[in-house]
């Protein structure tokens, strides 16, 4: 029972991790090497047997297999298809094969990275002879056929290098194979089902022409008004696995000249009224990033796409004027066509980050991948839970780079004082607090546009004065707080210039004009042990 458990463990644990690394919406099966690859309920390595392929889909239906008929696990490798692993299809010693009880029918479009090797391969099959949805590389020595009719597509196309492969099965026409975003074959019909669930890898039964290939990313999309979503699909296939897209290419952060931010591309798009994705997953679903209209998309083609570098995310001052921090991951967002965008940062789903409803976010941007980002000016709005959103109007949401900005705030503190003693402004005090004198209190200052008094201890401390690297003054004010018989004494006179730093204490002195007083004991600087100046943020 024990082992039962942990194996339940590792499985939900996973799936949570997969959710953070959705396209845009979850198809009905969904199946990857980079995670939920299982050999006997632990994440396989390289060369291990895949008893259990987790389903990230809304079936929740496993693959599995066992023995030497099940799958093995190839670990990445560097300059192939991004580094990221697969799961190898062999037909040495008889074919590799699993098998999924997810139910779908027609018509329905599945999407797959994958390499098939020579002969009558076959990508998938029914569960049994008579429930039958077939896809097979070559057909009779011929080309590529799915459920019935030959496709015209030549074997070559699945055998000499990966490609994002999506083919749709329709029993009323409309069937279709496209490649990178290319359709090779269209207009086709196609036969059978997948009801009672399917075999990955081989035929139906196991016995006949395996795949002998490698599969990284096996998805399922039911119905037909499901292009938006599949193109955004496409884009995040593409990115993921470095394979370029020759066509409804609507992500470009992939690239070198980009910068490469290939992962958890995500994004919106509409085709019709009935065709079209509005919102990414939300709170728990997200790499921090969430996109959504704001008015309503209404012209095909539109689309807004998100991917990141997979940066561990913490709060970092670089690329940032001063004063500023900001998260450490940032997003690339592609723009197509017009459109009012919602930009939403989830503290939760980036993780290194804590929110605080009580502080001041920007949405920062800029237009290359390096170089300083910007204050875009818009005000964000705070969710319920741990997210704040951007509303981001047409003319200000520009393909680039987009993170969430925080300005630093902090404290300015002023402290009054008598007879020195130390020659400040070359004016000596003589050292000795007298009953004629007046205390440390009551003297005014403007500073930061108001004016204030010192308290008890000489001091008063203006809250969130500015951030680091602003210039503030601060002018003792005689005219309206007059000491008789006194004169201050400060560096410059009466006004101090300070440019802002983590902390701030500026010092005000003061001499009595006449002959002083004697009295028993000087009395030296009051108050500045007691004073902690905190740096804040807002």
């Amino acid at each position: 029972m024990k082992s039962a458990r942990v194996a339940f463990v590792i499985l939900f644990v996973l799936a949570v991790f997969a959710l953070s690394q959705v396209a845009s919406a979850t198809p009905v099966l969904w199946l990857k090497a980079d995670s939920g690859a299982l050999h006997y309920g632990v994440q396989a390595t390289d060369g291990q047997t895949v008893s259990a392929w987790t389903d990230y889909g809304s079936s929740h239906s496993n693959a599995v297999g066992g023995g030497t008929s099940a799958p093995t696990f190839v670990a990445g490798v560097a300059g192939t298809l991004n580094g990221m692993p697969t799961l190898n299809f062999s037909t040495s010693g008889g074919n590799r094969y699993l098998v999924t009880t997810a139910s779908f029918t027609q018509p329905c479009t599945v999407l797959t990275v994958y390499k098939g090797g020579s002969g009558a391969s076959y990508l998938m099959d029914g569960a049994n002879g008579t429930n039958r949805l077939w896809l097979i590389g070559s057909y009779s020595g011929g080309n590529m056929r799915m459920s019935g009719p030959d496709t015209g597509v030549a074997p070559s196309v699945l055998t000499s290098a990966y490609g994002v492969n999506e083919a749709t099965f329709a029993p009323s026409g409309g069937a279709s194979f496209s490649q990178n975003g290319t359709t090779l074959w269209n207009n086709g019909t196609t036969s059978g089902s997948a009801s009672t669930g399917l075999t990955i890898g081989a035929r139906y039964d196991g016995t006949d022409s395996g795949l002998n290939g490698n599969i990284a990313e096996f998805m399922v999309f039911t119905g037909t008004n499901n292009f938006a979503e599949r193109s955004i699909a496409l884009n995040y296939l593409g990115a993921k696995y470095n394979i370029a897209r020759t066509g409804r290419n609507y992500y470009g952060g992939d690239s070198s000249g980009n910068g490469e931010y290939d992962f958890h591309v995500t994004g919106i798009g509409y085709e019709s009224a009935s065709d079209k994705i509005t919102s990414t997953p939300g709170s728990g679903s997200s790499s921090g990033l969430i996109l959504a209209e704001n008015t309503p998309l209404n012209t095909a083609g539109q689309y807004l796409l998100a991917g990141d570098k997979n940066t561990a995310n913490t709060w970092v001052t670089t690329n940032l004027s001063s004063g500023w921090q900001r998260w450490a991951r940032d997003w690339y967002v592609q723009k197509t066509g017009s459109l009012d965008g919602k930009l939403t940062f989830d503290f939760g789903d980036a993780g290194g980050v804590t929110y605080d409803s009580g502080k001041t976010y920007k949405l920062l941007y800029r237009n290359s991948s390096s170089g300083t980002f910007s204050d875009t000016g818009l005000t964000g709005t705070f969710g319920s839970i741990d997210e704040i959103s951007f509303t981001v109007a047409d003319g200000t949401l520009q393909t680039g780079y987009y993170t969430l900005g925080e300005r630093l705030v902090v404290d300015l503190t002023v402290i009054a004082f008598n007879d020195n003693g130390a020659g400040i402004g070359g004016v000596a005090g003589d050292g000795i607090q007298n009953g004629s004198e007046p205390g440390l209190s009551g003297w005014g200052f403007t500073a930061a546009g108001q004016t204030l008094t010192t308290g008890l201890d000489g001091s008063f401390t203006i809250s969130g004065v500015g951030s680091p690297g602003d210039s503030v003054t601060i002018s003792q004010d005689l005219v309206n707080y007059p000491e008789p018989g006194w004169t201050a004494t400060t560096y410059p006179l009466h006004t101090e210039t300070i440019t802002l730093r983590a902390e701030n204490i500026v010092r005000f002195g003061n001499t009595y004009a006449g002959s002083p007083i004697p009295e028993p004991a000087a009395l030296g600087l009051i108050g500045l042990a007691l004073l902690a100046i905190r740096r804040r943020r807002s």
